[in-house]
């Protein structure tokens, strides 16, 4: 992994979804190196919020402001940067509603650049967002109306932000995610890691819908924060940047991993059930991204291979299950 990133140390950050999964990875990476920037959360309860990172021993220092996106316009400190990952207030929580109001987003977000004199925007977005099975940044994108909610979200509030910002004094970058694992990972989360994990601790047996051979890979969250800030520092204008493990697995070899790590603990064999059902008619298709642009243009490349990470993501879920 590269150096740590110690010209963070004298800036500030304003960070929305900080409270999340990968938010969590972010500021375990930031406490792990000994990184001092002035970081600031949005929580719409940031006392819930501090109990739950005194209970994940996430202790380095926090200011907090509590409201949602929808209250951006009234925040009148300034900041650095901006790292936005929270989950749209426009979407309901299963994205699925209908498509949300995303220019309000990006309008929202300019807001609080123009009033925060913001110099850099890391947007978080999605690997989803990506047409054919081609997932380099220079792939053609589905069209918003032929995809899922949150997708189709994402997709246009990247578009209305590029055009936004294109000649604006805020750099703009868009950090496409993939699949994350590791520390945080929700034991409850619409993950499928978390939900085989969960089946092989209570049920022993691991059950898979398709034919198992779908492609996946995963990043460890700690190393996805340094992935983030570093991408903030060093980032082309106006650029896109795909987030995530270039190292793909089955997902039969995914169950595989996760049946032998829960053996070992239970100390009981774990089955792994393959139903047939084809991948193709599920809708899946390979999720692992193409790193070319984000290993030319930031050097970046993944330390933890995916089986690791899994592996991680297994103790993890054990320990918050056992609790």
């Amino acid at each position: 992994m590269k150096k740590p990133i110690s010209e963070i140390d004298a800036s500030s950050i304003f960070i929305t979804g900080g409270t999340g999964f990968i938010g969590k990875g972010l500021l375990r990476y930031i406490e792990a190196n000994n990184l001092t920037p002035k970081l600031t959360l949005l929580s719409r309860d940031p006392e819930k919020a501090k109990k739950k990172f005194t209970e994940l021993k996430l202790n380095l220092p926090l200011n907090w402001i509590r409201g949602s996106i929808e209250d951006l316009p009234n925040i009148n400190e300034k900041f650095d940067y901006m790292i936005h990952m929270a989950a749209s207030p426009f979407l309901d929580r299963t994205g699925e509603a209908d498509l949300g109001n995303p220019s309000r987003e990006s309008d929202l977000l300019i807001q609080i650049c123009e009033r925060s004199s913001v110099k850099k925007l890391l947007f978080f977005s999605s690997g989803g967002v990506y047409e054919g099975p081609s997932t380099s940044e220079d792939s053609s994108q589905k069209k918003p109306y032929d995809c899922p909610p949150y997708i189709a979200h994402k997709i246009v509030v990247e578009q209305c932000l590029k055009s936004s910002l294109k000649n604006h004094s805020t750099d703009l970058i868009i950090a496409r995610g993939f699949t994350f694992g590791g520390p945080f990972v929700p034991l409850m989360g619409p993950y499928a890691v978390s939900q085989f994990t969960r089946e092989a601790i209570s049920d022993q047996k691991i059950t898979i819908i398709g034919d198992g051979n779908s492609r996946r890979s995963y990043l460890d969250s700690v190393e996805t924060g340094h992935w983030l800030l570093w991408t903030l520092l060093n980032a082309k204008k106006s650029a896109e940047y795909n987030i995530g493990s270039d190292f793909g697995l089955t997902v039969l070899d995914v169950a595989n991993i996760i049946s032998n790590r829960v053996s070992e603990k239970i100390g009981k064999p774990v089955r792994v059930e393959v139903q047939g059902m084809s991948d193709l008619g599920l809708g899946l298709r390979d999720y692992v991204p193409d790193l070319s642009r984000t290993k030319t243009d930031l050097g970046l490349k993944p330390e933890i291979d995916s089986g690791q990470v899994i592996q991680s993501t297994v103790d993890w879920i054990w320990d918050l299950h056992r609790e």
